[in-house]
């Protein structure tokens, strides 16, 4: 069956760029089960094999089965579609970006991870002229698998899944991320939580991208822009009908503009010498 649908993919996909008419439905929803059945795939690469830890830079790791699943998902990738670019976290970080890309995380919260902590997941995109087409994210631990496609919704475990209706500042629960640890992040939390509920740290984007998107708390922001860490759960929120900020220094998801202008005007107060780490 896998087979079966990696090859129907591919045949769409050159029929597609052959004509110049690759955003059809069809094709979108026929790379999504390609990119599910493969993250799927991975995982059981790494499910019962011990973990191993490197140190990556300053406190930061990365795992064997961060090698492993990312040197799969490559694998299969450019087996099936030679001619489509990959971005990824560990071996293809300094590629240039084309017309059409996949993107790899391939255990985004690799911290969590290694500690013992449920919350990561796998996940990937496909990218064409800037618009992320499909992404899958996949918490093994957690029994989750969040889908989504441009214009087609997002799903997690089949179920269509919307942000929550915003009601106030005070009574809205935001999440951060960083990509790295510093003294000014708790000066934006404080900034922030002066105005809200509470604020909330999980170590991976696609935990934060995704709990915006099922309506689990208000806003999700994250320092950091890489477009492994990005793309993903960036499209499963705007497919969700979340609200988005973008530039060069963080990405902000939420289900009000109130919230994403708190976070905003409060991230220059922390970062009052430049917005930079």
């Amino acid at each position: 069956m896998v087979e079966e649908i990696v090859v129907i993919n591919k045949v769409v996909l050159e029929i597609c760029v052959k004509n110049d008419e690759s955003r059809y439905s069809m094709e979108k929803d026929l790379i999504l089960r390609f990119l599910i059945e493969t993250v799927k795939e991975a995982y059981i690469q790494i499910k019962d094999i011990e973990k191993e830890v490197s140190i990556k830079g300053t406190r930061d790791f990365v795992t064997n089965c961060d090698l492993l699943v990312e040197k799969y998902i490559i694998g299969k990738m450019k087996k099936e579609f030679p001619d489509i670019e990959i971005l990824s976290e560990e071996f293809n970080f300094d590629k240039e970006k084309t017309k059409r890309y996949f993107v790899i995380d391939p255990i985004d919260g690799t911290i969590n991870f290694a500690s013992g902590l449920d919350i990561w997941g796998l996940q990937v995109a496909y990218v064409e002229n800037e618009n992320t087409l499909a992404s899958c994210l996949y918490f093994p631990k957690l029994d989750l698998l969040v889908s989504s496609t441009e214009h087609g919704g997002t799903f997690i475990n089949g179920k269509e899944v919307k942000v929550k209706q915003y009601e106030n500042l005070d009574n809205s629960l935001v999440a951060f991320d960083f990509s790295k640890a510093n003294e000014k992040n708790y000066i934006l939390y404080q900034e922030v939580s002066k105005k809200i509920m509470r604020v909330r740290e999980f170590g991976a984007a696609c935990y934060g991208f995704s709990m915006v998107a099922n309506g689990s708390i208000d806003g999700y922001c994250i320092l950091q822009n890489t477009p492994w860490d990005i793309k993903p759960g960036l499209l499963a929120c705007i497919e969700a009908g979340a609200k988005v900020y973008r530039d060069n220094f963080c990405t902000i998801v939420a289900n009000s503009n109130e919230i994403i202008d708190l976070i905003k005007n409060s991230i220059p107060i922390a970062f009052k010498d430049g917005l930079k780490y």
